[in-house]
């Protein structure tokens, strides 16, 4: 998947037993693992994980498996949704049903998320894409997964990226990047000199299920007041809404390919047969 620059490759494999796990589980587990490739990046990443991956790690995994419903909660519940699934959504943050663990109890199912490229919104395009690999594997879903990133930059560090990449001119109040470049991100990372209009900078990343209007992720560096957020959040619930149909377009017609080549192949294998 490619978000401007930016290119991901995600990977899922098959359900395997739950390493280490000696009591049987009801409930399926996700492995996710998020990886910058050594030459991704401006300065070259070593091999082994360093903390700002295994925290990327952790956003991925809560992105896609908030709260997962259990055999037992399907029993206790009389919500009935389609194809017979329950799909009873909770009021609360994060409790979006994107990945149906109950499906394969006790067994653990891996996700493998590598940007070989990173221009920026690393995070959001490794949720998409691994949400669309996920749907893409046959692992039973209840919602693909969009997310976005905003970065918030304020006037005055405005004005001096302005002068010094002669890229934004005219500046009048704050600025809002939604799915910004690197460059932008960076930007955006440390806080503002005093005497500042504004103190808020930082970058959000929130993961969005559009069928049920729910956030499951929400990842936040830098400072940010809480009139900000409420300002900004409809923001991201656009960008997702957007991001949405081109995604599930992109999973029809794969399926759509993969059962047009199935039944080449079986129509070959009967005519070989005669």
């Amino acid at each position: 998947m490619e978000l401007n620059k930016t290119k991901v490759i995600c990977s899922v494999y098959d359900p395997r037993e739950i390493p280490g796990k000696t009591d049987y589980s009801m409930n399926g587990e996700l492995y996710c693992e998020f990886k910058f490739a050594p030459f991704s990046c401006i300065t070259r990443r070593g091999h082994q994980h360093d903390t700002e991956e295994k925290e990327l790690s952790l956003n991925l995994k809560r992105a896609l498996e908030p709260a997962c419903v259990s055999c037992k909660l399907l029993m206790s519940q009389s919500y009935l949704g389609t194809c017979g699934v329950s799909s009873r959504v909770p009021q609360l943050p994060g409790g979006l049903f994107t990945c149906a663990q109950h499906e394969f109890p006790n067994f653990q199912v891996d996700v493998y998320a590598q940007v070989i490229e990173n221009d920026g919104s690393a995070l959001a395009a490794a949720i998409t894409c691994a949400g669309l690999a996920l749907a893409d594997a046959c692992v039973p879903m209840y919602d693909l997964v969009t997310a976005a990133t905003l970065v918030r930059l304020n006037l005055i560090r405005a004005w001096m990226w302005s002068s010094h990449c002669n890229v934004v001119k005219g500046i009048h109040g704050d600025l809002q990047f939604k799915d910004p470049t690197l460059e932008e991100e960076m930007l955006c990372t440390s806080a503002p000199p005093e005497g500042s209009p504004s103190r808020s900078y930082g970058i959000i990343t929130v993961a969005y299920s559009p069928t049920h209007n729910q956030v499951s992720e929400f990842s936040h560096q830098g400072s940010i007041d809480m009139d900000t957020l409420a300002v900004v959040i409809p923001t991201f619930t656009e960008a997702c809404h957007l991001i949405y149909p081109v995604i599930k377009q992109a999973l029809i017609s794969n399926v759509t390919k993969t059962i047009k080549k199935r039944k080449k192949e079986a129509l070959f294998q009967i005519s070989g047969d005669e």
